[in-house]
């Protein structure tokens, strides 16, 4: 299970905001880490809770075009 925080991160005055531009860095990151290290089996991604639809297709939009890049098989399940 890999578990998103903001940490000390308040970069925007918009909470919602902040939260998505967090959820888009970590997705981007998370899939370069999956490559690096190999990594395979379930993983269970917890991104932080986000209001807007529009922001969680972009999140998981951005998780799938990461990682195409990767010649290994993947199956997203959705954002729940």
């Amino acid at each position: 299970t890999i578990d998103v925080n903001t940490g000390a991160f308040v970069g925007h005055r918009n909470l919602e905001e902040t939260i998505f531009k967090t959820n888009l860095e970590a997705a981007t990151a998370i899939a370069r880490q999956l490559r690096l290290r190999n990594l395979g089996g379930i993983i269970i991604i917890d991104f932080i809770d986000m209001e807007d639809e529009e922001h969680r297709r972009q999140v998981l939009r951005t998780l799938e075009k990461q990682l195409e890049r990767d010649h290994a098989k993947t199956n997203i399940i959705g954002i729940t």
